[in-house]
């Protein structure tokens, strides 16, 4: 069976330079590299670093689309424009002429072939791609849309499409009306390398790590990994360390706001200049995913108070996955990822950082009841959230609507 794999064309596949939909995607690479009855072939930003990756997986082919220097800068004017007529410092970066110029790529790209599958990966703008006669009916029935995120507009698939597959129930209760009743969903959960996230870091290589960071041997390390943007609720975790009294704990944050595409937002440079100034509070800045799970394997609590709707929460998986205390919201989908039992999932309020700084304490202040509950959300957490179930379940799912 062919099948072509379309996505946003931001970030590069493999996902060298991050990203959760990009990560997903390599998963179903990896997958597919292995399964004798399928050809796959992913459209994906150029990126040499993620090109000489993508020889890792001699089995998928992929479609190379080159971001043109004249395009990014034109979308980055216009980013900057609108962020001064929204007076908003922190609009995430708009890429309305890549989209158009990606967008004919892809239309070429699919013309000039024959997929059995199309899978759309949360690109909104794509599906009108199969509202021409032509597109429309050379792949009627053939496509589906793998949805991560909320939507806000009625999407209009055409008669092309067959299906859509939701990262959660949450999701798929909060978006079905974007596509219409007609079309079946399948809930399928992401998967994620657990191996990588299972890794165990020898007592030198964790004092190496906190020595880079100037951070006591005996120092407790409360992590945060995500993008740093508001949403995320970086800034109320710093808020609440600063709370916490009668402690020498360490805060590392690992992450950026554009994925190591060299780029800092205001907001990220208001937070560094509060890092600068706390000399318990350490920024990695983008940390690639091959290297994350030193970084979780260094934590002995995971803080992640995500302030909106997440559509499942990746890093929440991957803190499970690593077998750490975690501190959470119950935001979205957030809740079908882990258990009150096992971890703290707090309300988002207007005192959420004093809250957050509660929570800390009560764990750092018994921290082996907390592990040996982080332990058992370690097991539930490798039995539903594998690579290799992810992608069976991807497969199963695009079997069952496509009766």
């Amino acid at each position: 069976m062919k099948i072509a794999i379309l996505n946003s064309y931001i970030f590069p596949i493999p996902a060298v330079r991050g990203g959760a939909v990009e990560t997903l995607i390599e998963s179903l690479v990896k997958g597919a590299n292995e399964d004798q009855t399928v050809e796959l072939t992913v459209f994906s930003l150029y990126d040499q670093a993620a090109f000489e990756v993508s020889k890792k997986y001699p089995r998928v082919s992929f479609k190379w689309l080159k971001r043109p220097a004249y395009i990014d800068l034109i979308d980055k004017n216009v980013t900057t424009l609108l962020r001064l007529l929204k007076r908003d410092k922190n609009l995430w970066q708009k890429n309305y002429l890549w989209q158009l110029v990606s967008k004919r790529k892809t239309r070429k790209l699919l013309l000039a072939e024959d997929y059995d599958l199309v899978i759309i990966e949360n690109a909104i703008f794509l599906p009108k791609l199969f509202s021409s006669k032509k597109l429309a009916t050379k792949y009627r029935g053939k496509v589906y849309f793998h949805t991560h995120n909320l939507h806000f507009r009625k999407i209009y698939p055409s008669k092309a499409f067959a299906g859509v597959i939701s990262v959660s129930r949450f999701l798929e209760k909060n978006t079905r009306w974007c596509f219409g009743k007609q079309l079946p969903f399948k809930v399928v959960y992401n998967g994620v390398a657990t191996a990588q996230f299972e890794r165990r870091v020898t007592k030198n290589e964790k004092e190496r790590l906190k020595l880079k960071y100037q951070i006591p041997k005996d120092a407790p390390v409360i992590l945060f990994v995500g993008r740093i943007m508001p949403k995320k609720g970086v800034l109320e975790v710093v808020q609440a360390f600063q709370k916490l009294e009668n402690t020498h704990a360490h805060l590392v944050i690992v992450g950026a706001s554009s994925f190591g595409m060299g780029q800092m937002t205001l907001f990220e440079r208001e937070l560094s200049q509060i890092v600068q100034e706390h000399p318990r509070i350490h920024a990695t800045g983008f940390v690639n995913n091959q290297e994350l799970g030193k970084y979780y394997a260094l934590a002995d609590l995971v803080v992640l108070p995500s302030l909106w709707e997440e559509p499942l929460g990746l890093t929440m998986i991957e803190a499970q996955l690593a077998g750490k205390p975690l501190i959470t919201t119950n935001k979205g989908g957030i809740p079908e990822t882990t258990s009150a039992t096992n971890s703290i999932l707090l309300e988002v309020t207007e005192n959420l950082s004093k809250d957050l700084a509660f929570a800390m304490a009560e764990v750092l202040s018994d921290l082996p009841s907390w592990q040996k509950k982080a332990l058992q959300a370690q097991q539930e957490a490798k039995q539903r959230f594998s690579e290799q179930l992810f992608y069976q379940n991807i497969k199963r799912a695009l079997k069952e609507m496509s009766k």
